[in-house]
């Protein structure tokens, strides 16, 4: 069997197996709870394997790996980063959202800053943020799928696009929360297991772990600084330190993250659990983060080299780092990354759409009520972030920070007020400056000061936190 037959093979059983997940998903989704929130009765533990392969997408294999090509062995900080903020999320906001969702009643993050700060101003503001916010995110999850599948599947780039758009959005119609969730777990199995074939591969390709070390030190400039083996060289640590926060928070704020703990109405459950996701995390990125960095131990042309989103899917494609066989199980992995982010995004984007917009504006519409409805707003929504990807391919990692950076100012804030007990009476004018003047932030340091001045080396992260902090606690003072 050639090596494009093998590849099709696998990749047909992977979606066939999908498949009968999202068939058995949709015969238990009877209403919106259902559909959004699986019915608050997942178990806990899938829940976890959940939130690990939500997190970890197709941006880790292809555009975190790559990264360390230019930054170095300091790239792995991100890790430890991501590491701490997983534990804190399991530790302190989720256990404590699961079990606010289900007394409330909730089905939505933006439906959380309503109720608790009593701000119907509030809760559409989020929705509007989230609906915005998650086509970048998308974009660079939907473009990292693509150039994966057609380095692997050897099509062209439209096509597929185009294939893992539609394997993507089919399922998520099919099944909502609970096809999302089991095929999750599924997924994470499979990413898992790839974050650990990778990096012996790459070694192996480079003629074990000696030879690949001592082409490394050899490409080391003596009394030209820190190189890529010091956790100085490569990038100013503040830089890497900003998107690695970016990141991070993103386990804490992020509508796609923090709705993993709606599919349970049990506390106690999550406590239990807890170590689960950020162990995953953790070792996923220790692993895949400096595939990079070992990729200068073999021969990439220079049109690859100075595009490292491209490094990983041009060594699996080009069979230098590893057989047919296993180019096709690592296809599957990086599919099951884009799905298994790109899912939840497209149910936290369409019911923020559904119940916070339409609900908000008009409520007595079966449009703002009946399950078909959400499948109509997850495939609609899906368009733009498509259609974006295939005009304009973006930096992968630096669309996925910007879109942490954002919630990170917007949402943190009011976030962390709304878990207390009794959430701050008559806040809801702070919660919305709070939103505004973190997205404000964020776009602006993005677009404007970073615009202006590049090499500049605060991430928008630091903008958009000190900002939405600022203006939450201002407007509590007033």
């Amino acid at each position: 069997m050639t090596k494009s037959a093998t590849v099709w093979a696998v990749l047909a059983l992977y979606v066939a197996a999908l498949a009968l997940c999202a068939a058995w998903a949709r015969r238990r989704t009877r209403n919106l709870a259902d559909y959004y929130v699986g019915g608050r009765g997942v178990p806990a533990w899938i829940l976890a394997l959940s939130y690990f392969a939500t997190y970890v997408s197709t941006n880790t294999y292809v555009g975190h790996a790559g990264k360390s090509y230019v930054f170095g062995i300091s790239w792995l900080l991100l890790g430890a980063v991501l590491l701490a903020f997983g534990i804190a999320g399991w530790r302190w906001i989720g256990p404590r959202m699961a079990e606010i969702a289900a007394a409330e009643g909730l089905l939505t993050v933006p439906e959380f800053f309503a109720r608790r700060f009593r701000s119907p101003a509030a809760g559409t503001l989020a929705a509007l943020l989230v609906v915005f916010d998650s086509v970048w995110y998308l974009t660079a999850v939907f473009q990292g799928a693509a150039a994966s599948a057609a380095s692997l599947l050897e099509i062209d780039a439209g096509a597929a696009l185009l294939l893992v758009v539609g394997v993507q959005v089919a399922y998520t119609l099919a099944g909502g929360f609970l096809s999302d969730a089991i095929t999750d777990a599924l997924q994470a199995v499979v990413m898992l297991a790839a974050a650990v074939v990778l990096p012996i591969a790459f070694v192996s390709a480079g003629g074990g772990l000696a030879a690949v070390l001592e082409r490394l030190r050899a490409l080391e400039t003596p009394g030209d600084g820190p190189g890529l083996l010091s956790l100085a060289g490569g990038a100013p640590l503040l830089a890497i330190l900003g998107l690695s926060l970016s990141g991070g928070i993103k386990l804490l704020a992020d509508p796609r993250q923090t709705t993993r703990f709606y599919g349970t109405a049990s506390g106690s459950a999550l406590r239990r659990i807890g170590w689960l996701a950020p162990a995953a995390i953790g070792l996923t990125y220790l692993l895949v983060l400096p595939l990079g960095l070992l990729a200068r131990a073999l021969d990439l042309p220079p049109e690859v080299a100075a595009h490292t989103d491209r490094i990983v899917p041009h060594l699996l494609g080009s069979g230098a780092v590893v057989g047919p066989f296993l180019s096709a199980f690592l296809l599957c992995a990086f599919l099951a990354a884009a799905m298994s982010s790109a899912d939840s995004v497209l149910l936290v984007a369409a019911s923020a759409i559904q119940r916070d917009l339409i609900g908000r504006f008009a409520p007595g519409s079966r449009w703002s009520r009946e399950v078909w409805a959400g499948r109509v707003f997850v495939a609609f929504y899906a368009l733009a972030p498509a259609v974006l990807a295939w005009l304009h391919p973006p930096d992968i990692v630096g669309l996925t920070a910007f879109a942490g950076a954002l919630y990170a100012g917007a949402f943190l804030p009011s976030l962390l007020a709304g878990l207390r007990q009794e959430p701050p009476a008559h806040a809801g004018r702070a919660v919305v400056a709070s939103m505004v003047a973190g997205a404000v932030a964020a776009y602006g340091w993005k677009f404007g000061v970073l615009a202006a001045w590049p090499s500049l080396p605060v991430h928008e992260v630091f903008a958009s936190l000190a900002a939405g902090f600022a203006a939450y606690t201002l407007a509590r003072v007033r």
